[in-house]
Protein backbone atom coordinates (compact mmCIF):
# COMPACT_ATOMS: atom_id res chain seq x y z
CA UNK A 1 0.00 0.00 0.00
CA UNK A 2 1.61 3.30 -1.37
CA UNK A 3 -0.04 6.80 -0.89
CA UNK A 4 -0.48 8.33 -3.92
CA UNK A 5 -2.43 11.60 -3.28
CA UNK A 6 -3.05 13.98 -0.11
CA UNK A 7 -5.88 16.29 -0.07
CA UNK A 8 -6.38 18.97 2.28
CA UNK A 9 -9.57 20.52 2.95
CA UNK A 10 -10.48 23.87 5.18
CA UNK A 11 -14.11 23.58 6.70
CA UNK A 12 -15.82 25.97 9.03
CA UNK A 13 -18.66 24.40 11.01
CA UNK A 14 -21.48 26.01 12.75
CA UNK A 15 -21.99 25.38 16.16
CA UNK A 16 -24.94 25.18 18.05
CA UNK A 17 -24.50 27.73 20.51
CA UNK A 18 -21.44 30.44 21.04
CA UNK A 19 -18.35 28.94 23.02
CA UNK A 20 -17.26 31.93 25.23
CA UNK A 21 -13.46 31.40 25.76
CA UNK A 22 -10.75 34.11 27.34
CA UNK A 23 -11.01 36.54 25.25
CA UNK A 24 -12.72 35.10 22.50
CA UNK A 25 -16.12 34.16 21.57
CA UNK A 26 -16.52 31.25 18.78
CA UNK A 27 -19.69 30.73 16.51
CA UNK A 28 -18.56 28.26 14.26
CA UNK A 29 -15.34 25.69 14.34
CA UNK A 30 -12.33 26.13 11.89
CA UNK A 31 -10.56 22.77 10.89
CA UNK A 32 -8.86 20.99 8.69
CA UNK A 33 -9.51 17.52 7.32
CA UNK A 34 -7.40 15.56 5.21
CA UNK A 35 -8.11 13.04 2.66
CA UNK A 36 -5.32 10.77 1.95
CA UNK A 37 -5.35 8.28 -1.04
CA UNK A 38 -3.64 5.05 -1.83
CA UNK A 39 -2.55 2.74 -4.93
CA UNK A 40 -4.83 0.39 -3.81
CA UNK A 41 -7.94 2.75 -4.16
CA UNK A 42 -8.20 3.27 -0.12
CA UNK A 43 -9.36 6.24 1.50
CA UNK A 44 -8.12 7.40 4.80
CA UNK A 45 -9.33 10.70 6.64
CA UNK A 46 -8.01 12.94 9.70
CA UNK A 47 -8.90 16.20 11.31
CA UNK A 48 -8.12 18.40 13.79
CA UNK A 49 -9.14 21.69 14.81
CA UNK A 50 -7.29 24.96 14.49
CA UNK A 51 -6.19 27.15 17.82
CA UNK A 52 -3.68 29.75 17.12
CA UNK A 53 -4.00 30.54 21.00
CA UNK A 54 -2.89 27.61 21.92
CA UNK A 55 -1.31 25.62 19.29
CA UNK A 56 -0.38 28.90 16.92
CA UNK A 57 -1.83 27.10 14.51
CA UNK A 58 -4.57 28.29 12.19
CA UNK A 59 -6.86 26.27 9.07
CA UNK A 60 -4.87 28.52 6.60
CA UNK A 61 -0.87 27.86 8.02
CA UNK A 62 -2.37 24.07 8.56
CA UNK A 63 -3.55 23.41 4.95
CA UNK A 64 -0.19 25.13 4.04
CA UNK A 65 2.10 22.74 6.14
CA UNK A 66 -0.23 19.62 5.07
CA UNK A 67 1.08 21.37 1.37
CA UNK A 68 4.42 21.39 2.25
CA UNK A 69 4.92 17.88 3.69
CA UNK A 70 2.90 16.14 0.61
CA UNK A 71 6.15 15.48 -1.95
CA UNK A 72 7.66 13.32 1.26
CA UNK A 73 4.84 11.23 1.49
CA UNK A 74 3.76 10.31 -1.92
CA UNK A 75 4.62 6.79 -2.44
CA UNK A 76 5.57 5.95 1.10
CA UNK A 77 3.66 3.42 3.24
CA UNK A 78 1.14 4.88 5.57
CA UNK A 79 1.39 2.34 8.24
CA UNK A 80 4.86 3.07 8.75
CA UNK A 81 4.10 5.20 11.60
CA UNK A 82 7.24 5.75 13.38
CA UNK A 83 9.53 6.96 9.99
CA UNK A 84 6.17 8.64 9.01
CA UNK A 85 6.43 10.74 12.33
CA UNK A 86 10.11 11.27 12.08
CA UNK A 87 10.21 12.14 8.76
CA UNK A 88 7.28 14.99 9.33
CA UNK A 89 9.67 16.14 11.74
CA UNK A 90 12.30 16.08 10.00
CA UNK A 91 11.08 18.07 7.60
CA UNK A 92 8.99 20.56 9.46
CA UNK A 93 9.41 22.38 12.88
CA UNK A 94 6.28 22.32 14.83
CA UNK A 95 2.89 22.29 13.33
CA UNK A 96 1.77 19.68 15.76
CA UNK A 97 -2.18 20.12 14.44
CA UNK A 98 -0.60 19.72 10.92
CA UNK A 99 0.85 16.74 11.25
CA UNK A 100 -1.66 15.18 13.93
CA UNK A 101 -3.96 15.26 10.74
CA UNK A 102 -1.66 13.27 8.44
CA UNK A 103 -0.85 11.20 11.06
CA UNK A 104 -4.58 10.25 11.94
CA UNK A 105 -5.18 9.90 7.73
CA UNK A 106 -2.36 7.14 8.04
CA UNK A 107 -3.95 5.01 10.74
CA UNK A 108 -7.35 5.39 9.51
CA UNK A 109 -5.92 3.64 6.27
CA UNK A 110 -4.34 1.00 8.27
CA UNK A 111 -7.02 -0.10 10.35
CA UNK A 112 -9.23 -0.46 6.88
CA UNK A 113 -6.06 -2.85 5.40
CA UNK A 114 -5.81 -4.72 9.14
CA UNK A 115 -9.67 -4.34 8.96
CA UNK A 116 -8.87 -3.48 12.79
CA UNK A 117 -10.12 -0.09 14.68
CA UNK A 118 -7.30 2.11 15.79
CA UNK A 119 -7.22 1.26 18.97
CA UNK A 120 -5.91 -2.35 18.33
CA UNK A 121 -3.47 -0.64 16.41
CA UNK A 122 -2.02 1.32 18.67
CA UNK A 123 -2.16 -1.87 21.55
CA UNK A 124 -5.77 -2.89 22.76
CA UNK A 125 -9.21 -1.70 23.35
CA UNK A 126 -9.47 -0.72 27.23
CA UNK A 127 -13.19 0.02 27.30
CA UNK A 128 -16.43 1.08 24.85
CA UNK A 129 -17.96 3.38 26.94
CA UNK A 130 -16.66 6.49 28.52
CA UNK A 131 -18.20 9.46 30.52
CA UNK A 132 -19.07 12.79 29.18
CA UNK A 133 -17.88 16.26 29.94
CA UNK A 134 -20.36 18.62 29.83
CA UNK A 135 -18.80 22.16 29.41
CA UNK A 136 -20.54 25.46 30.64
CA UNK A 137 -19.11 28.30 28.55
CA UNK A 138 -22.07 30.97 28.06
CA UNK A 139 -20.75 33.25 31.05
CA UNK A 140 -24.28 33.96 32.12
CA UNK A 141 -24.86 31.80 35.87
CA UNK A 142 -28.51 31.26 35.56
CA UNK A 143 -28.60 29.90 32.20
CA UNK A 144 -25.53 27.73 33.58
CA UNK A 145 -27.45 26.51 36.67
CA UNK A 146 -30.55 25.47 34.30
CA UNK A 147 -28.21 23.68 31.68
CA UNK A 148 -26.71 22.00 34.64
CA UNK A 149 -29.97 20.64 36.00
CA UNK A 150 -30.58 19.27 32.83
CA UNK A 151 -27.40 17.22 32.62
CA UNK A 152 -27.58 15.44 35.62
CA UNK A 153 -30.63 14.61 34.80
CA UNK A 154 -29.18 12.72 31.97
CA UNK A 155 -26.41 11.15 33.83
CA UNK A 156 -23.46 13.68 33.27
CA UNK A 157 -20.89 13.16 36.10
CA UNK A 158 -18.06 15.46 34.93
CA UNK A 159 -18.53 19.14 34.43
CA UNK A 160 -15.78 22.38 32.88
CA UNK A 161 -16.30 25.49 33.37
CA UNK A 162 -15.29 28.44 30.74
CA UNK A 163 -13.57 30.80 32.64
CA UNK A 164 -11.03 33.72 31.93
CA UNK A 165 -13.57 36.38 30.00
CA UNK A 166 -15.17 37.87 33.26
CA UNK A 167 -13.83 39.64 36.10
CA UNK A 168 -12.60 37.08 38.52
CA UNK A 169 -14.94 37.48 41.39
CA UNK A 170 -17.76 36.68 38.84
CA UNK A 171 -15.66 33.62 37.98
CA UNK A 172 -15.25 32.39 41.79
CA UNK A 173 -19.47 32.75 42.06
CA UNK A 174 -19.61 30.84 38.72
CA UNK A 175 -17.59 27.84 40.24
CA UNK A 176 -19.58 27.74 43.85
CA UNK A 177 -22.78 28.06 42.48
CA UNK A 178 -22.44 25.64 39.80
CA UNK A 179 -20.79 22.95 42.77
CA UNK A 180 -23.98 23.77 44.70
CA UNK A 181 -26.07 22.09 42.26
CA UNK A 182 -23.53 19.23 41.58
CA UNK A 183 -22.74 18.97 45.35
CA UNK A 184 -20.08 16.13 45.62
CA UNK A 185 -19.22 12.83 43.72
CA UNK A 186 -19.08 15.20 40.43
CA UNK A 187 -16.42 15.54 38.57
CA UNK A 188 -16.06 19.43 38.46
CA UNK A 189 -12.73 21.91 36.92
CA UNK A 190 -12.19 25.33 35.33
CA UNK A 191 -10.59 26.22 31.96
CA UNK A 192 -8.77 29.03 31.74
CA UNK A 193 -7.20 28.54 28.18
CA UNK A 194 -4.57 30.86 29.43
CA UNK A 195 -6.34 34.02 29.92
CA UNK A 196 -5.30 35.17 33.23
CA UNK A 197 -2.05 36.39 34.60
CA UNK A 198 -0.51 35.19 36.98
CA UNK A 199 -1.92 37.52 39.92
CA UNK A 200 -5.76 36.70 38.49
CA UNK A 201 -4.72 32.95 38.20
CA UNK A 202 -3.61 33.01 42.20
CA UNK A 203 -6.51 35.30 43.18
CA UNK A 204 -8.90 32.56 41.79
CA UNK A 205 -7.81 29.21 43.18
CA UNK A 206 -7.41 30.82 46.29
CA UNK A 207 -10.87 31.53 46.66
CA UNK A 208 -12.22 28.01 44.75
CA UNK A 209 -9.65 25.60 45.86
CA UNK A 210 -11.73 23.63 47.66
CA UNK A 211 -14.49 23.77 45.39
CA UNK A 212 -13.00 22.73 42.27
CA UNK A 213 -11.42 19.25 41.56
CA UNK A 214 -8.78 20.74 39.05
CA UNK A 215 -7.99 23.64 37.00
CA UNK A 216 -6.69 23.47 33.12
CA UNK A 217 -4.44 26.20 31.65
CA UNK A 218 -4.87 29.22 34.02
CA UNK A 219 -1.81 31.10 32.75
CA UNK A 220 0.67 30.77 29.57
CA UNK A 221 1.90 27.46 28.75
CA UNK A 222 5.65 28.26 28.79
CA UNK A 223 5.60 30.05 32.30
CA UNK A 224 6.79 26.95 34.14
CA UNK A 225 7.64 28.97 37.68
CA UNK A 226 4.30 30.66 37.64
CA UNK A 227 1.98 27.37 36.93
CA UNK A 228 4.22 26.03 39.90
CA UNK A 229 3.02 28.85 41.57
CA UNK A 230 -0.53 28.68 40.73
CA UNK A 231 -0.06 25.08 42.20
Amino acid sequence: MKITEITPIAVSLPMVKPLKMAGLVFKSSKNVLVRVTTDNGLVGWGEASSSPTMTGETVESMVAAVHYLTPYFIGRDPADFADNLALMDFRLYGNASAKTVLEMAFYDLAGKVAQKPVAELLGTVHRKRLPVLWMFASGKLEQELAEGKEKLDEGFKSFKIKVGSLPVAEDVERAREVRKLVNGGVQLSSDTNQGWTLDQAIEYVEAVGDTLDFIEQPIMGHNLDGMAEVQ
